[in-house]
């Protein structure tokens, strides 16, 4: 695979009796599978092609969810096997990819301190009218962190970290 394949989302569950399937995306676009008719799902730690024939978003308050519908996957069977695997897009498909900050949840990413140490998870992504702010769990409480290049040291999107600077100073707060 000559593109560079970046994770958008998990399949969380079948949907009715004829093989759809759920994805939760890490991604928050409503746009994310406009493009895609091949999609990449890692089974075994083997990232395996799958054709999508259908997708649409699904808006319930502010979550975000996908109903797919790939080739070869005909029944709820079937899609009961596909629960929890990850889902991935070359990168050059995502909409927007110059801009991964904007692009991504963060949720589930380990931060970094800025020597690089663990220091937590982001729990959640919280809308706020200035910016995003990021939820933060940490070994004695948690804290929020705005998404904002002042804070956010760097992002890794295939390692799933995100380094903060300063992150002590949100901690005391």
């Amino acid at each position: 695979m000559s593109d560079e394949l970046i994770p958008v989302g998990k399949i969380v569950r079948a949907h009715g009796t004829s093989g759809e399937l759920v994805i939760a995306p890490d991604i928050r676009d409503t746009h994310l599978f406009d493009l895609s008719r091949l999609c990449y799902l890692e089974q075994k730690h083997i990232l395996e092609p799958f054709r999508l024939e259908a997708a649409r978003p699904v808006l319930k308050g502010d979550r975000l969810s996908f109903f797919v519908k790939f080739e070869n996957v005909r029944t709820r069977n079937d899609a009961e096997r596909m629960r929890g695997i990850r889902v991935y897009l070359p990168k050059a498909e995502l909409p927007d990819a110059d801009d991964d900050e904007s692009l991504y949840l963060f949720i589930g990413y380990t931060v970094l301190n800025e020597k690089g140490q663990s220091e937590g998870e982001v729990l959640d992504v919280l809308e706020n009218p200035a910016h995003p702010l990021l939820q933060i769990k940490y070994s004695d409480g948690s804290c929020l962190v705005p998404l904002v290049d002042a804070f956010i040291a760097d992002a890794d999107h295939v390692r799933k970290t995100v380094t903060i600077r300063s992150l002590e100073a949100f901690k005391e707060l």
